[in-house]
This record gives C-alpha cells, sequence and structure tokens, in this order.
C-alpha cells in the first residue's frame, strides 16, 4: 500500500501517518477492530500507547485522498 499511495517504504508511510493523525496505522487498524467488536458484542482489547479516537475515520481519510498524508 506504501508504494501505490506513493512513499519510498512502509516506514515512510507510518511515520507520515504518526505526523499526521498522531497514532500508527497498526493503532488505527487496532481501533477501528475494536470499534467493529463493540458493534458485534464480541470482546475489546485495548490499544497501548495512549488514546486513538478518531484514527478510524483518519485511515478511511488517507484511503480516500493518500496526498494528505504526504502532505503532513
Amino acid at each position: 500500500m506504501a508504494r501505490r499511495c506513493g512513499f519510498g517504504s512502509t516506514e515512510t508511510l507510518r511515520q507520515a501517518y504518526l505526523g499526521r493523525y498522531g497514532v500508527t496505522p497498526s493503532q488505527a487498524r487496532a481501533t477501528a477492530r475494536a470499534s467493529a467488536d463493540r458493534r458485534a458484542g464480541g470482546s475489546v482489547r485495548g490499544v497501548a500507547g495512549g488514546s486513538v479516537s478518531g484514527s478510524a475515520k483518519a485511515s478511511a481519510e488517507i484511503r480516500r485522498n493518500p496526498d494528505i498524508a504526504r502532505a503532513g
């Protein structure tokens, strides 16, 4: 995905994402999974390292417009 979005490596994408949204892509995915688990009535696992509110929305936004990550 990093190369498709114009990044030279996955680490570059991770750093840009972290700089733009304050969470890593892994944290965003974990939050999205936890939200889906809650909606489905399943168990929820927390994410270490603090708050990741809004990260699922950020993930959707960056998929729609990858240029915003490069601008960060």
